[in-house]
């Protein structure tokens, strides 16, 4: 049967009610039949309600090494319609580059062909403003992409932000579909941080929850009107104390600007080294502030994956000061 013949017949069985919201294996020739066959095993339930909304579903083999088929098309030599499944292939695993190729200011701590996840160091901007569109995480993790190839379409895109003053895990997209998916998700996932505060908290674990609003002069502060504000939450617990500093994890269980620095400073506990909310400090070198743990959901695995960094040295340094 040939393709335009193959595509009649469907048609007229379709149009006479032989194929609505019923399997249509019924009059077809037997390799039709096996692909719809193999298609209900991959994918169970599966009911081909019309040639136009659900052609039949098939994988391209070579051997044992299946690919994907990356757009519905007619195969006139087969007789029969293909459209891409989803399915898993096999990618090669990335290897870890050498310290002479990681990007400056970058350490990456995993690679694959969908994510790349790094630690900032403090002072280095996620993505460009005005004044600066080069001293990037953003800018130096596009070149690294393009492996020095000028042509190369590969690069990265942004999923989230990490102050500039502050450090720790930032990951960012290889293709749109990733970033997209980990934006929608981002709510869900697990983000922890560990930073230095002034003085000693009462309560040694608790949630700190406001309204922030950012003014005109991108100061961000609480505000009691729920329709101004967009509400926030914190979780901390305190990890280590001196006599003049607290070390503390905390939870990010909303991503705000400013919400982790506002939220403690609001509360009496600035932290180290934070001039805008905080104490300006003779010999204090950063903020206090770093990203140690991110847990995803792999887009593409779906598996649950965790990244960590130690606590920076400097941080152990002020509580024994």
């Amino acid at each position: 049967m040939g393709c335009k013949n193959n595509r009649k017949y469907l048609k007229d069985k379709y149009n006479n009610g032989e194929t609505r919201g019923q399997n249509i294996k019924s009059g077809l020739p037997r390799k039709q039949k096996l692909i719809i066959r193999f298609g209900e095993r991959l994918l169970p339930g599966l009911k081909i309600m019309s040639i136009f909304v659900q052609p039949f579903l098939s994988i391209n083999c070579e051997g044992n090494d299946c690919k994907k088929v990356t757009k519905p098309y007619f195969n006139c030599n087969k007789d029969y319609f293909e459209k891409q499944i989803t399915m898993q292939e096999k990618k090669p695993i990335l290897k870890k580059p050498s310290k002479k190729h990681q990007p400056k200011g970058l350490t990456i701590l995993y690679e694959d062909h969908d994510i790349i996840v790094v630690d900032k160091i403090s002072g280095l901007l996620t993505m460009g403003t005005e004044r600066e569109k080069e001293n990037t995480a953003y800018f130096l993790l596009n070149e690294y992409v393009k492996k020095g190839n000028t042509r190369s379409k590969n690069r990265v895109f942004i999923v989230h932000r990490l102050d500039r003053d502050a450090s720790g895990i930032l990951i960012f997209a290889k293709n749109e579909y990733t970033k997209r998916f980990l934006q929608d998700n981002w709510q869900d996932f697990q983000k922890k941080y560990v930073t230095v505060v002034h003085g000693s908290l009462p309560d040694k674990e608790g949630e700190i929850s406001s309204y922030l609003f950012e003014n005109k002069a991108y100061r961000v502060y609480s505000v009691s009107d729920p329709a101004k504000g967009s509400y926030s939450v914190t979780g901390y617990h305190v990890m280590k104390e001196s006599d003049q500093y607290s070390l503390l994890e905390i939870n990010l269980l909303t991503g705000r600007k400013h919400q982790i620095r506002v939220h403690l400073a609001e509360m009496g506990h600035p932290i180290v080294g934070d001039k805008l909310y905080g104490i300006s400090e003779k010999g204090i070198k950063r903020l206090a502030l770093h990203s140690y743990s991110l847990t995803i959901i792999h887009p593409e695995t779906n598996k649950k994956m965790c990244f960590k960094t130690d606590i920076p040295l400097y941080f152990k340094t002020l509580l024994r000061s």
